[in-house]
């Protein structure tokens, strides 16, 4: 990223996201991001590092082009703390997608489906818990995922096949939330909440989490 995107951090308001984007030297193709109106403090560091001075801040934005060996170092450098992260990755196929939210991604965007509204939009999004896929990801993702056979059960639809409680258990998953967190926001235990999750993905005819969060956010 240029020194004169970061240069306008100073101007940002005190209660601004603070936002630390983690690349290698020279690999950050948004140098008019953030614009001079988002309310982003954002703050640039190296990767990859054993460890990763991440310091204090909302929300990390990974851009990387291998996610399967890039998200976990970037995890064990975050530590024990819950913090998002957006990968933003040249290219999407299936693999690289679903190893991403496997990995605890809050989500992945493509370059060709971003310029600087849609990133600042997506941060703004994960911040808020929200999972963030741009077009092509999605793209890539539903044509690796035949429908489920729930879809054809007499018309039933995907949350109807769920009960309220188990809609409520979904609704967190999908939104980037670990087991830990739904059990918390819930007031379950962990195996409660994983109990929940199997009954879910038998409900729904899907094998895992990757496939019930596309069907739950399709629906």
């Amino acid at each position: 990223m240029r020194s004169s995107a970061c240069s306008r951090l100073a101007l940002q308001p005190p209660e601004a996201i603070t936002v630390a984007v983690a690349c290698r030297e020279g690999d950050w193709p948004y140098p008019e991001w953030p614009g001079a109106d988002d309310r982003l403090r954002v703050r640039c560091v190296r990767f990859p590092h054993d460890t990763l001075g991440i310091g204090p801040c909302d929300v990390v934005v990974l851009r990387c082009r291998d996610p399967a060996g890039d998200l976990p170092r970037l995890r064990r450098a975050i530590g024990e703390r819950s913090l998002p992260v957006l990968l933003v990755c040249p290219t999407a196929d299936a693999k690289q997608v679903i190893t991403a939210l496997d990995h605890g991604a809050t989500g992945y965007l493509v370059d060709g489906d971003l310029d600087s509204r849609a990133l600042t939009s997506a941060v703004v999004s994960a911040v808020g818990g929200h999972t963030c896929l741009s077009v092509t990801a999605c793209a890539a993702l539903i044509k690796s995922f035949p429908p489920a056979p729930v879809l054809d059960q007499g018309g039933a639809g995907v949350r109807e096949a769920l009960a309220p409680r188990e809609r409520e258990v979904m609704d967190l998953l999908a939104s980037g939330l670990t087991v830990t967190e739904i059990a918390q926001q819930l007031s379950l235990s962990g195996k409660t909440v994983r109990n929940y999750f199997q009954s879910i993905y038998t409900k729904l005819g899907v094998s895992g989490r990757t496939a019930a969060v596309l069907l739950w956010l399709g629906s």
